[in-house]
């Protein structure tokens, strides 16, 4: 079993009782260093200068955040290593819905309350993952995107691999796409939803198509998502995204003025509604998303 004792935790939630709750948690599973966070500003500063290695963070951060937020920007602005354990702590049973949709996902999420004993299971579960991956994870960092690959295709053929079959094809298309490979990216994602109709797999199609300029298909296929999943926000934003391509600027300000009433803290979706109001020629609205994200966006380089 790990020693928890020497593994850093941070606790990120608004409310002080839940926080006590959770350290107290931690602590029966032999934890000693057990920082806490109250908002999605404080964590960020205490991930960036003080990298923990397991994360347990509420789904409702009650700043107009969501710890599904938190994650996927520390994840776009690297701000979160492979190796760090991101576990999404919810009350909300429609989180499983919210996970198997969305590109960035946790490690794993469970829901309250729960037991030291079932959080244990779970973390023990990410670090025999975290080690498989280990060696992918170092030649990913590096940028050297052909040894990944390899390692990939070996751990997919292994024995030891089969439990991660989907994370393994995942990954892959994933690599393929950072190295601009595009037309392998295609073919990695169309393969997984042989097996299964993942959202982000599918929007992932749509994501590879955009970069091979086949506008059209790429509308098609995020079309779809789009209509299956509407809690799937980042498919929105691809969907804008492409719209903007095709010149469809009016339609792509509607979806993103849409679904930023939904999420008005997330600023990186806001400056893509400045950008497309500002196609668009509203030069009323691209101003205002801007003067919010100047005033009040706190993601470091995010301007």
């Amino acid at each position: 079993m790990t020693d928890y004792s020497k593994k850093r935790f941070l606790v990120v939630d608004d409310q002080a009782q839940a926080r006590d709750a959770l350290r107290t948690v931690a602590q029966q599973l032999g934890a000693f260093a057990v920082e806490f966070a109250s908002n999605y500003q404080d964590a960020i500063f205490r991930i960036r200068n003080n990298m923990p290695d397991i994360i347990l963070c509420d789904y409702v951060l009650g700043d107009g955040r969501s710890g599904q937020q938190l994650l996927e920007e520390l994840r776009r602005f690297n701000l979160l290593p492979d190796e760090t354990i991101f576990m999404m702590v919810t009350g909300e049973q429609s989180y499983e819905q919210v996970v198997s949709a969305v590109e960035l996902i946790p490690d794993d999420y469970i829901i309250k309350p729960f037991s030291p004993d079932k959080l244990l299971l779970r973390l023990e579960r990410i670090v025999a993952k975290k080690l498989f991956f280990a060696a992918y994870y170092k030649e990913k960092r590096k940028q050297e995107y052909a040894n990944a690959l390899a390692i990939l295709e070996a751990a997919r053929d292994s024995e030891a691999g089969r439990p991660y079959r989907f994370e393994i094809l995942r990954q892959r298309a994933e690599v393929y796409l950072a190295c601009g490979d595009v037309k392998s990216a295609e073919t990695a994602y169309r393969s997984i939803l042989e097996n299964y109709e993942f959202p982000w797999a599918r929007a992932g199609v749509a994501r590879s198509l955009q970069k091979q300029n086949r506008l059209q298909e790429a509308r098609e296929e995020i079309d779809r998502v789009v209509a299956s999943t509407p809690h799937f926000f980042d498919a929105g934003d691809l969907k804008a995204s492409i719209c903007m391509a095709q010149g469809e600027h009016a339609e792509a300000q509607q979806i993103l003025d849409d679904i930023a009433k939904k999420t008005p803290r997330n600023y990186l979706r806001k400056r893509l509604l400045a950008e497309a109001a500002t196609l668009n020629g509203d030069t009323a609205t691209a101003l205002a998303a801007m003067a919010d994200v100047i005033a009040n966006d706190t993601m470091p380089g995010a301007i």
